[in-house]
């Protein structure tokens, strides 16, 4: 019988964690347009939802209608009541780590990136 260490178990735990963070983040781009994964993705940068209007040529209405769409399947994806806020520092604590794998990115994101290089 293999005797884990409480250092396994953690490490274990938080894999699962992540794993489990993956598949809602991934949830939360299927269903949203090219437009709003590339809204979601500078917000995952850290960028304030202004800074993204601006960087994509955008109005800040655009920005705050797609926003709205990000936060409500984010919502579904972790199951979380409408008390709770969700804004663009909880898109960017969930998702950061989802788009620096460059394989969770979706295609058209993809061309997004290099053409910013």
């Amino acid at each position: 019988m293999l005797k884990r260490t409480p250092s396994d178990t953690i490490r274990t735990q938080r894999e699962q964690q992540q794993a489990e963070n993956r598949l809602r983040c991934k949830q939360v781009v299927d269903a949203l347009t090219e437009k709003q994964c590339e809204v979601l993705q500078a917000l995952a940068q850290g960028l304030h939802p202004d800074k993204v209007a601006h960087m994509l040529g955008l109005k800040s209405s655009t920005i705050s209608h797609h926003t709205n769409i990000i936060y409500r399947e984010c919502r579904n994806a972790w199951n979380l009541p409408e008390k709770p806020v969700v804004n663009y520092l909880f898109v960017q604590a969930r998702f950061a780590d989802y788009f620096s794998h460059e394989e969770s990115i979706p295609h058209a994101q993809k061309k997004v990136i290099q053409s910013d290089l």
